[in-house]
């Protein structure tokens, strides 16, 4: 019993597979970086230079750490924001990876601690920890620059282990079950009132604010807050079971659609992509070679 048990482990965590999974991942992570890139452009004088408000995540002292943990010069904090841009570029195309996300892992612990109140939400952890396993993962053995540069196709692969995947799994499932516990014990989401302020508040979009201004009844926004609760019980549970997979991946990207409608925060989208994480690699790498097929131009 003990020696399965065993085995069944090392064969979940260890096994040889394809990185095609990996590599969907790597690419939506990428793009997120380059979009939060952009987002956080207008605002790198305020938020990382000397220029802005300092609010450091420890207060600056003599010593070793002070240089981190005081703003630099604009121009410094420009040219650390534009490596940031060439990593995320470089994890997006798969090259350099293990070199570019430890780049870009330690320029966002630093930008952390020079303006820790933008990077410390759930989304920020979340990104940065599918950051630091994909770096060690492999991820660009397929649909990379790196394969083009050295099998000579970009559909070329290699297999990789399977713990990097399992893990983001782990991590995903994690998330919906602590936040699935949060809401079903939190005074605040025992009832619809949450959802109904939701709509108008500092967050909401015009969208939002169009559905408030229809006076739905309370008890619509109790049953949306149930449905919720529901949502967040089931996903840990359904993403990991093939037969309902479809219906999860659904319901998660419905839900993460819903609230970047209502409340713009868009930043969570990764987590569809990341779904990948939940399927077995050799259908996602069919799937991308019919895709390719039926997408590739007809010649006459």
């Amino acid at each position: 019993m003990i020696r399965k048990a065993v085995l069944t482990w090392r064969r979940f965590f260890l096994e040889p597979i394809a990185p095609h999974s990996l590599a969907v991942m790597r690419i939506a992570l990428g793009g997120t970086l380059i979009a939060l890139w952009f987002r956080y452009l207008p605002h790198v004088d305020s938020y990382f230079s000397d220029r802005g408000l300092a609010l450091a995540y420890w207060e600056p002292q003599s010593g070793s750490l002070s240089m981190l943990l005081t703003h630099p010069p604009l121009g410094i904090a420009l040219f650390l924001y534009g490596v940031l841009l060439i990593a995320s570029i470089g994890i997006l195309l798969g090259w350099g990876l293990r070199c570019w996300s430890a780049v870009a892992a330690g320029l966002l612990v630093y930008f952390t601690l020079l303006s820790f109140h933008n990077f410390l939400a759930s989304w920020g952890r979340l990104l940065f920890f599918t950051l630091v396993i994909l770096g060690m993962s492999g991820a660009d053995r397929t649909y990379s620059l790196r394969m083009r540069s050295e099998k000579g196709s970009w559909r070329a692969w290699e297999a990789v282990p399977a713990w990097p995947q399992r893990i983001i799994a782990i991590q995903i499932a994690a998330t919906y079950l602590g936040v699935g516990l949060q809401k079903a014990y939190l005074p605040d989401w025992q009832g619809g009132e949450i959802l109904a302020y939701a709509l108008v508040n500092g967050w909401s979009t015009p969208l939002a604010h169009v559905i408030a201004q229809w006076n739905l009844p309370i008890a619509v926004y109790d049953a949306s807050v149930i449905a919720v609760k529901i949502l967040h019980g089931l996903l840990p549970i359904m993403l990991w079971m093939p037969r309902y997979q479809r219906y999860a991946f659904l319901a998660g990207a419905t839900f993460h659609i819903g609230v970047t409608l209502m409340m713009g925060m868009w930043w969570f989208l990764l987590l569809i992509p990341l779904y990948a994480a939940f399927v077995d690699p050799k259908n996602i790498a069919e799937l991308l070679k019919c895709w390719t097929v039926h997408k590739r131009p007809s010649t006459i």
